[in-house]
């Protein structure tokens, strides 16, 4: 059937080399593309369901043209091939073939879904043995001067120093920092990168200005 043909290439959907080179080799990249993917499977999944249920082809066409899209560029090529099978069947109101074939699209979209989500718990794990013992300790007035040098990056428009700045805060533990703030503080830079890579300034200068006054102001 379909879906054991997705997922002839060594018993998986993803080819992670395909997806890395759509990111230019960057590891970050890659693990935010692949979050973004994951965050829009119920939306996908629903809205799908949705048109079927409606019989709205055009509508069920755009979203198997996104999926098509987007797969391809995480690596997921051959149910790349799947979504764009349903997406030509949505412009040509094939109701037949989409009827018969959407439970199959859906559960196959499931299992890239699943495939992604042990993906990047793999990766976090494996990034949290490598780095733990060799993350270097500093204090906070000198991880608030780098806070400061990042937000001069961005408003300079300099997003290659800024982008390796944030790689580097990311390795760095807060002496005296409390295990939720470094996770809100991680999480912060990680939306920073994520509106860097989307081109989306403004908001990146927000997070790290916000980050910046709440830690200054505790300083005083």
């Amino acid at each position: 059937n379909k879906e054991e043909q997705v997922k002839q290439t060594q018993d998986c959907y993803i080819d992670r080399q395909v997806g890395l080179n759509y990111c230019a080799d960057d590891e970050e990249m890659y693990a935010d593309v692949l979050n973004t993917y994951c965050e829009q499977g119920e939306t996908y999944i629903s809205g799908l369901l949705e048109d079927l249920q409606n019989e709205d082809w055009k509508s069920y066409s755009v979203k198997a043209h996104a999926l098509k899209s987007s797969s391809l560029t995480i690596g997921a090529k051959e149910f790349s091939e799947l979504a764009k099978k349903h997406e030509f069947a949505g412009k040509e109101e094939n109701a037949d073939f989409i009827k018969n074939g959407c439970e199959e699209f859906i559960a196959v979209y499931k299992e890239v879904l699943g495939e992604i989500k042990n993906m990047l718990n793999n990766t976090d794990a494996e990034s949290s043995e490598e780095n733990v013992e060799s993350r270097e300790v500093i204090n906070l007035t000198k991880y608030i001067e780098q806070g400061r040098k990042l937000l001069e990056y961005i408003q300079a428009y300099e997003m290659s120093e800024a982008l390796e700045l944030i790689d580097d805060m990311k390795t760095k533990i807060i002496s005296e920092e409390s295990e939720e703030e470094e996770v809100s503080r991680i999480t912060g830079l990680r939306n920073i990168r994520e509106a860097v890579n989307n081109f989306d300034y403004d908001e990146a200068e927000r997070v790290i200005m916000e980050w910046l006054l709440a830690k200054e102001a505790g300083q005083l």
